[in-house]
């Protein structure tokens, strides 16, 4: 089953971040069962190079694990190259307008629905591939994901909701609550209240609602899913890195102090 059957089928999909530049965290992380990986060129070093290594160990994993590419701005000059690479789908960020989601759309697509240059590589397995049955079938089977993480987003929600060619949007909670007065604290209660209202809105036209956060405990999961949100980015290398080294780094000063002098070498 691919992704949009399972959403279609009434499932959630679970997916964390990628920042790291070394295609190792994919092949561990992508063999860990996520429904997709989000590789992050916004707020990470991440290039091209990064990007192509990435995917590559993406498709190698068992099963292959699907990715979506946040890029760092909705420029069509960026996002030709990475769809040539065969991405899942691309993740736009700070979508405001109508327009801004127009442009993202058009990035995505041929003509003559929209402005993508024709030269797909991996995506085409190097022409190993039909291409004609890639060209009719890319439109639909590319995400294109757009980020609700503006109060200029917020105001414009339902003209958003009308733009054709939209996959999924979601919610970027820490840049939102941002304009709230309230960084980093997207569970204040007047952004609770704003991302209610936006998740309410985008699952009543029958899109998938997604959100984008750095916790993974199971109460902050409880608290997203519970809203409606049924796409879930949580977590990510460096968090489960972090996470993980000061677990270990505790557990043996823990068990070094209980074991007192005896355990000095």
């Amino acid at each position: 089953m691919d992704l949009k059957e399972k959403i279609a089928a009434g499932d959630c999909l679970f997916g964390t971040h990628i920042t790291c530049c070394d295609m190792t965290t994919v092949e561990v992380m992508g063999n860990c069962s996520f429904d997709y990986l989000w590789i992050d060129m916004e707020h990470s070093p991440i290039d091209k190079g990064d990007i192509q290594n990435h995917l590559t160990a993406a498709r190698a994993c068992k099963p292959p694990v699907a990715t979506f590419i946040r890029v760092p701005w909705n420029d069509p000059v960026i996002i030709k190259p990475l769809l040539d690479m065969g991405p899942a789908g691309i993740v736009f960020p700070m979508i405001s307008t109508p327009q801004d989601v127009d442009n993202a759309v058009r990035a995505c697509r041929y003509p003559p629905e929209g402005i993508r240059g024709y030269s797909p590589r991996a995506a085409l397995r190097y022409g190993l591939d039909d291409a004609q049955q890639y060209i009719k079938e890319s439109s639909r089977n590319i995400w294109v994901i757009c980020q609700i993480e503006t109060m200029h987003a917020y105001q414009n929600l339902d003209a958003l909701l009308e733009c054709d060619g939209v996959d999924a949007f979601v919610i970027g909670p820490n840049d939102l609550s941002g304009q709230l007065g309230k960084l980093a604290n997207p569970m204040a209660p007047e952004v609770d209240r704003v991302i209610t209202d936006i998740v309410r809105r985008v699952r009543r036209v029958g899109k998938p609602c997604g959100i984008s956060v750095g916790a993974y405990d199971q109460q902050s999961i409880r608290h997203w899913l519970s809203k409606g949100i049924n796409m879930i980015s949580c977590g990510g290398d460096v968090t489960f890195m972090r996470t993980g080294s000061l677990l270990a780094l505790k557990n043996l000063r823990t068990v070094k102090q209980e074991l007192g002098k005896a355990a000095t070498l």
